[in-house]
């Protein structure tokens, strides 16, 4: 398994759209799987997210966790969020058009949380094609 960039959504993130921009699959192999009634198979990662005002529920301060390590993910700041690298990898493709700009997520653009998120962040560690009978 190559190494991919990290990419991390919040918690209300459509999972296909995430797995797309983070370079797990194309629009291609997606239609191909669908005309074969193939389903995607999504493994993420939950991490909690740090609220940033004084009514969040996570704003009672690290002393209530210091006893473990656990990795928070603070505020990202709005606007545009992070372009899509899927061309800056090395991949290998079945066809010619698989490395198209219209076919990956290089098309789509994530958006950036703007302020202190209340929920989780969503990072997609894994996506394929499996058979319905499978999941």
């Amino acid at each position: 398994v190559r190494p991919r960039k990290r990419r991390i959504y919040t918690d209300d993130s459509d999972l296909f759209m995430c797995a797309l921009h983070s370079g797990w699959i194309t629009w291609s192999a997606s239609a191909r799987a669908r005309d074969k009634g193939k389903d995607l198979r999504i493994e993420v990662r939950l991490i909690r997210c740090a609220g940033s005002g004084a009514g969040s529920v996570f704003a009672v301060g690290a002393g209530a966790f210091a006893g473990k390590k656990e990795e928070i993910v603070g505020r990202f700041i709005g606007g545009w969020g992070e372009k899509c690298f899927v061309k800056d990898q090395d991949v290998e493709t079945e066809d010619e058009g698989e490395d198209d700009e219209e076919n990956d997520g290089r098309g789509l653009v994530s958006a950036g949380w703007g302020s202190g998120h209340d929920g989780s962040a969503v990072e997609v560690v894994n996506a394929e094609f499996v058979d319905v009978s499978t999941y």
